[in-house]
């Protein structure tokens, strides 16, 4: 950490983070112009929790949602097809209103989208893009914490 002071503003740097990021093969040679511009555009991938109302969104206009829920009372399946549409049903409709979102990575949450696509309520393509809107792409400064990085940051960042 690198502290920088003036009489009118205190700003604390992580400058090890910042240096262990310009080490990276990507800027050398470039112009710290071109730096400054590269490294305040890059962007990341982040994990995100979904919302439970872009889940069923997202299965309503890709055509499953319907799937799951004629499943949950067709007695015609087997119980582990319905128990697969009930859980889902149930996370994303939860009556009690406790589950707001969910990790789209979580071993639970890819068990059961695995269960809707052998028991074919969705499709390998629906749960692929499902999955997807766990994750958002965010600026790679933002990410960890930095604002604008201004020619002072990369110097201070060179300089430690």
């Amino acid at each position: 950490m690198c502290v920088v002071e003036s009489p009118y503003w205190r700003c604390v740097v992580n400058d090890s983070l910042l240096k262990s990021e310009l080490a990276d093969a990507a800027y050398a040679g470039l112009s710290d112009t071109d730096v400054l511009a590269a490294i305040n555009a890059k962007t990341v991938s982040v994990a995100r929790r979904v919302p439970t109302h872009e889940i069923k969104r997202h299965a309503i206009e890709n055509g499953y949602w319907g799937s799951i829920v004629l499943a949950c009372g067709d007695a015609t399946l087997p119980s582990s097809v319905r128990k697969a549409a009930i859980s889902a049903r149930d996370w994303v409709d939860d009556p009690a209103g406790k589950i707001e979102t969910l990790d789209m990575g979580n071993a639970t949450t890819l068990t059961l989208l695995g269960a809707l696509v052998a028991a074919g309520l969705m499709t390998d393509e629906n749960k692929a893009s499902l999955i997807a809107l766990g994750t958002q792409s965010r600026l790679w400064r933002e990410v960890h914490g930095f604002g604008e990085i201004g020619p002072g940051f990369l110097a201070i960042a060179r300089r430690s």
